[in-house]
């Protein structure tokens, strides 16, 4: 069997405690780091989204139009 002792050395439950919150601050960087890439990135790949489209649609109706005036001067 193995028995645990109620007494706590202070300075050893002090160097826990600063080790788990040195971990925490680490693991918070951490996931804020990763988070702040992926907004960026995902943003950027956004903005590529939509100007694609409003280039697509451009070309659509530039088209329609060119067609239109064609069959229109017949």
């Amino acid at each position: 069997l193995r028995t645990f002792s109620l007494v706590v050395n202070k300075g050893k439950q002090r160097q826990e405690i600063v080790e788990y919150v040195n971990f925490g601050i680490r693991y918070g960087a951490f996931l804020l780091i990763i988070l702040m890439v992926l907004s960026i990135t995902l943003n950027v790949s956004v903005q590529s989204e939509k100007h694609r489209r409003d280039t697509a649609i451009e070309r659509y109706t530039s088209k329609q139009l060119i067609i239109i005036d064609r069959l229109l001067l017949r």
